[in-house]
């Protein structure tokens, strides 16, 4: 998977962006840096209740947010969006 300065595959929505965001929501400099490394959770292309794969090479980078959709999705539509090139 890719490194935690690309953005979220699905919304575009990078590190960078995200602290800028979260700053003027009154998220502290501390508590940025502290989750700066960790700003892209790692999407299964199947879902692992459905025997999905923990191989990099299954999952991508999005954020938490697109996450949150991605992992309500039925496997083809996360197969679907995860393999698509490109931002939605």
């Amino acid at each position: 998977m890719g490194s935690v300065r690309e953005p979220c595959l699905l919304c575009g929505e990078d590190v960078a962006s995200w602290a800028n965001r979260v700053t003027k929501a009154g998220l502290l400099p501390d508590d940025i840096a502290r989750i700066h490394d960790r700003f892209l959770d790692a999407a299964h292309i199947i879902a692992v209740r459905d025997d999905g794969s923990m191989m990099a090479d299954k999952l991508k980078p999005v954020c938490p947010a697109c996450h949150r959709v991605v992992d309500k999705l039925t496997n083809e539509r996360r197969k679907e969006l995860l393999t698509s090139i490109g931002y939605c």
